[in-house]
This record gives C-alpha cells, sequence and structure tokens, in this order.
C-alpha cells in the first residue's frame, strides 16, 4: 500500500506540477497579452491626450491671433479717433480766433468812436447823462474776450501834428 499510496502521491504531485506549470504559463501569456493592451491602450490614450492638448493648443494660438488682430484694429480706430479729435479741436480753434479777432476788432472801433464822443462831450460840454454813457462803453471795450482771455482794449487814434 505504500508502493500504491506513493505512487499516488507522486502521480498528484506530477498533476499538481503539471496543472501549475500550465497555471504557469496561461498566466504568463495572459500577462504578455494583456501588457500588450495596455501597452496599446496606454498609447492610444496618449495619442488621444496628445491631440486633444494639441487641439486646445491650436485653439489657444488662434484666439491670441483673433485678439491681437482686433487690438490692432482698436488701436488703429482709437487713433483714428484721436486724430479726428484733434482735427476738430483746431477747427473750433481757428473759429474761435476768427471770431474773437472779429469781436475784437468791432469793440476796438467801437472804443474808438466811443472815446471821440467823450472827447467831443468835454469840449462841448455835455451833460453828466451823456458822460456816463460814454464812460460806461469806454469799460466794456476794456473787457477780456469770455472765449480766447484776451484783453480788448480800444486804441486811441493817433492824431498827428498839423
Amino acid at each position: 500500500m505504500t508502493a500504491e499510496y506513493d505512487e499516488a502521491i507522486e502521480l498528484q504531485l506530477r498533476d499538481h506540477a503539471d496543472d501549475r506549470r500550465a497555471w504557469q504559463q496561461h498566466m504568463r501569456r495572459l500577462a504578455k497579452e494583456t501588457a500588450g493592451t495596455v501597452v496599446e491602450w496606454q498609447l492610444k490614450v496618449r495619442a488621444a491626450e496628445n491631440a486633444g492638448h494639441a487641439a486646445v493648443q491650436q485653439r489657444k494660438r488662434e484666439q491670441r491671433t483673433e485678439l491681437q488682430r482686433l487690438a490692432g484694429e482698436q488701436d488703429a480706430a482709437q487713433q483714428r479717433s484721436d486724430e479726428a479729435q484733434r482735427h476738430n479741436r483746431e477747427l473750433e480753434q481757428q473759429v474761435e480766433r476768427v471770431r474773437c479777432s472779429s469781436k475784437a476788432h468791432l469793440q476796438s472801433e467801437l472804443a474808438e468812436a466811443q472815446m471821440k464822443i467823450i472827447e467831443l462831450s468835454r469840449h462841448r460840454g455835455a451833460s453828466q447823462q451823456t458822460l456816463r454813457v460814454a464812460n460806461l462803453w469806454k469799460v466794456r471795450a476794456q473787457v477780456s474776450c469770455p472765449t480766447c482771455d484776451t484783453r480788448l482794449r480800444s486804441r486811441p487814434r493817433q492824431q498827428g501834428v498839423a
């Protein structure tokens, strides 16, 4: 019995060793297949991530380019606007200068006429009312222009020596 028993144990051990070898071979083959699959899967995931990253980077570059283009257009529009405003200010200043100079000229002539009235009224013994009106016009002729702040004074005429 011991021989049969030993033989049975030996047979079981061989079967167990064969099963174990078969199991190990199966596990190695499975590991190889799985490793290949895992590596392929990892490569596919990386490729997809890279493609997604590249697409995101491309979109960012396109957006940056578009923003730069829009900023350039905005700068150009702002420069045109500034130039137009500057031109408008220059035109307004020219109009004011013309307006002020014509006003100054008229007020100067008016002041000269009023000075003549004062001189004539003094020589002829004019009434106090006439002198007050003439002095009022004289004061008005010496005020500043409200738009250009230039002093508007009457210029007394130079009388030639006869």
